[in-house]
């Protein structure tokens, strides 16, 4: 992530690992957060 962006591909990949068992814990939800946020307002770019 040091690029600052990530691909279609990546991001899907992402959501599957941390659905994959169901149980998301309280800092598996803030990481999540901090990404979402950090796409929402432009600082990592989701790539076509």
């Amino acid at each position: 992530m040091t690029s600052r962006k990530i691909t279609h591909q990546q991001y899907q990949h992402l959501s599957q690992l941390v659905l994959a068992d169901g149980n998301v814990d309280d800092q598996e939800i803030q990481q999540i957060n901090r990404l979402f946020d950090a796409v929402q307002t432009g600082r990592i770019k989701v790539l076509g």
